[in-house]
């Protein structure tokens, strides 16, 4: 295949996908270095349809804005600002080189965990990071994502030996997190333009963010809301964020609740009476029977979304401990997707302590 077909093949697959890893298309089209140098050339600086990610990935903006300028969209996302604390007083106490170097190894810890959990990196404000959860690409579980990242985030940098050491003083950071609706879409002019959203929600996070101490994570009540029991909270009470009307819940993010079924998550106080499920639990129980005379037996649940799958194996597992019955259960989740052997690390890591 000639240079100008991979050209093309690349931007069909950029325009579907709109994030592509430099590693994936080298390792899809055959690709050397600077197949890739000319790649960006012709991507990024010529056409102007794309635009570089930390070196790492290629990130499809569409028409280049002198042709045609693309239309503010809406939509509901999920936004974190994440600051360091105190980096005027830390960038005074060691060599402007240094804290170049600092903020590099910070930010190279944000943009990881951001880009794990399907994050956009829309802004780098000096030592602090606008990020998006839910765009370019939608997601229902943009919250949680969002809430998972600054964990993993706040954890890599107390953990990290290279922020930890050698400054003077920790690195440390804050983040606040709110969802709500925006429109997205191009800002600037002459020959800088940027992909921001706009509208209420991105201010509110950096109201939030004001509110969390350090090392400490902020969230809005509907950011814990639709995040749902996945995470656990100690409650801040409502605040007057400054430019705001109305008051605002507030919720410090404590960690991780343990759950990792969406299911259990959305009902943390418990279910009612399951109605009208009677032969499918007795199919269950006749496997099961079976499964106990040694006999091996694996079942697979189809069915459509919200027809009660999850809420039909509950209660099947809620009989079998009633027995005193001892189960395992191992969940997939699309956010790992890439990582095969995720949910027995998860697993076993749960099963240890």
């Amino acid at each position: 295949m000639s240079f100008d077909e991979s050209l093309s093949d690349i931007r069909a697959l950029l325009e579907r996908e709109r994030r592509v890893s430099y590693r994936t298309l080298k390792r899809r089209f055959a690709l050397g270095d600077e197949d890739l140098e000319d790649l960006r050339a012709e991507f990024i600086d010529a056409k102007r349809i794309a635009r570089d990610e930390a070196g790492k990935v290629l990130v499809w903006l569409g028409k280049p804005t002198d042709e045609s300028t693309p239309k503010a969209e809406r939509r509901q996302i999920s936004v974190m600002f994440c600051d360091v604390v105190d980096s005027t007083a830390l960038s005074s106490r060691i060599d402007a080189e240094e804290f170049s170097d600092l903020l590099r190894i910070y930010q190279g810890i944000c943009a990881e965990n951001i880009h794990a959990n399907d994050g956009y990196i829309a802004q780098y404000l000096g030592d602090g990071l606008l990020v998006y959860f839910g765009y370019p690409q939608a997601r229902e579980d943009a919250a949680k994502r969002a809430i998972r990242a600054a964990l993993e985030i706040l954890d890599d940098i107390q953990s990290s030996k290279a922020l930890r050491s050698g400054y003077g003083a920790p690195v440390n950071i804050r983040i606040g997190i709110h969802t709500g609706p925006v429109m997205i879409g191009t800002v600037g002019s002459g020959g800088r333009h940027e992909q921001l959203a706009i509208g209420e929600t991105p201010n509110v996070a950096a109201r939030i963010q004001a509110y969390a101490e350090s090392n400490e994570i902020v969230v809005s009540e509907l950011t814990r809301q639709i995040a749902g029991g996945f995470f656990e909270y100690r409650a801040l009470g409502a605040q007057q964020l400054k430019g705001l009307v109305n008051r605002i819940g507030l919720y410090r993010v404590v960690g991780q609740s343990g759950e990792q079924r969406r299911f259990d998550a959305a009902h943390p106080y418990g279910l009612g009476e399951l109605v009208g499920r009677e032969e499918e639990l007795q199919l269950l129980d006749e496997q099961w029977a079976q499964t106990c005379e040694v006999i091996s037996r694996s079942v697979l649940l189809i069915g459509e979304p919200g027809i009660g799958k999850s809420r039909l194996v509950r209660e099947f597992v809620n009989q079998l401990t009633a027995d005193g019955t001892r189960y395992f259960e191992i969940t997939c989740t699309d956010e790992y997707s890439n990582s095969a052997l995720h949910p027995v690390k998860r697993f076993l890591r749960k099963l240890f302590d």
